[in-house]
């Protein structure tokens, strides 16, 4: 038997949120694609630059932060012991930015308000 949990109502709702955010990042992939191919190249390598210095500043706070607090948030009483995470919410990512992939090569992406 599988040691996952099962898949309770926030689960499902997370999935639905995580394929929706996956189809985004499919959407936006291709689109980066797309500008790699055309003669915007500087607009995406300004795109992936401005990504990676957004989590540089993120690690940057996070570390400040764990020298300022360096205690961190303790809970009130030990969490019970869960299994690993449901396979349908460890795919819904990859799923949802495979169909926006998808979607963005067959035209869609442009009929999704303020994405185009």
């Amino acid at each position: 038997m599988s040691d996952r949990r099962r898949m309770d109502p926030f689960d499902w709702i997370s999935a639905a949120f995580v394929v929706a955010l996956g189809v985004m990042f499919g959407i936006l992939a291709d689109n980066l694609a797309r500008l790699s191919a055309a003669t915007f190249w500087p607009v995406l390598i300004f795109s992936v630059a401005s990504v990676f210095g957004v989590l540089a500043i993120d690690r940057a706070v996070s570390w400040l932060h764990e020298r300022v607090f360096p205690s961190g948030i303790r809970t009130v009483r030990p969490p019970k012991p869960e299994g690993r995470r449901p396979l349908v919410l460890l795919l819904s990512l990859p799923a949802g930015g495979a169909l926006g992939v998808v979607l963005a090569a067959l035209g869609y992406d442009r009929t999704i308000p303020g994405l185009t």
